[in-house]
């Protein structure tokens, strides 16, 4: 008679290692098909510009993708609409090179470029494609910085275009973070203090108004206790007409 098979001495540790397993593919998976997602746009938006827009917003041009982003909606659904072939356009534009988007699409998703190709200044756009690699953001963070003005408010964005420019390939080749790509210029800090006061001073009028009225009420119910009732303990317990 065989024996069953004995159970395994850990079966919590063997239940992790195939948890981490699982997720590990599932991330490389996930990975590999926004790389794939991110091509695709490149290629889509390299071929409508170089063979019918041709560098062009001719009229002709709109017709054409307004036409083509109705033909692909009915194939494939949701996700090429005019707006978003034009997204693919510009994508392309801004990034020509194949090999480059090839190697960006593996560090970052198809959203990450959408919020920076938003941008026009390409100072600004490679500064935060830059950090957005660098520092793992998400495209909620990206999306959040950019609203912020991240860019604007470091010192490094005083600096001319060059020292610019040089400071971000060193972060790039090696991982080298400028401390002045991080801290505030002292002209955007003082600005927010300035816009800071009329909110403190809001917070600060309704904390008084409530106390006023926190008391107003105190005071109402002492009147009413004392020509109801001779509890000196009760009436001790609230305010007098001084405050007290």
């Amino acid at each position: 008679m065989n024996k069953p098979p004995e159970a395994p001495e850990h079966p919590d540790t063997l239940f992790s290692e195939i948890k981490g397993l699982i997720q590990s593919a599932r991330q490389r998976a996930a990975v590999a098909v926004n790389a794939e997602l991110t091509l695709l746009h490149w290629q889509v938006g390299e071929r409508i510009n170089s063979e019918v827009l041709k560098g062009e917003r001719a009229n002709y041009g709109q017709e054409v993708v307004t036409g083509l982003s109705k033909r692909l909606t009915q194939a494939f659904g949701r996700g090429w609409s005019r707006r978003n072939l034009f997204q693919m356009i510009r994508f392309a534009e801004l990034f020509p090179s194949l090999e480059i988007v090839q190697t960006l699409s593996a560090q970052l998703s198809w959203s990450h470029f959408t919020a920076l190709i938003s941008l026009e200044d390409s100072l600004k756009r490679e500064f935060y494609l830059t950090m957005a690699i660098q520092e793992r953001w998400s495209v909620r963070t990206l999306a959040d910085r950019i609203d912020k003005l991240l860019f604007e408010r470091t010192a490094l964005s005083k600096k001319p275009e060059l020292t610019i420019t040089r400071e971000l390939e060193i972060l790039r080749s090696q991982g080298k973070l400028n401390e002045e790509m991080v801290l505030k210029d002292p002209w955007m800090v003082s600005d927010e203090l300035k816009s800071q006061r009329p909110s403190l001073a809001k917070k600060a009028a309704a904390f008084f108004k409530m106390a006023c009225s926190s008391f107003s009420l105190a005071f109402s119910l002492r009147k009413r206790f004392s020509s109801s009732y001779k509890c000196s303990s009760c009436l001790s317990a609230l305010p007098d007409a001084s405050g007290r």
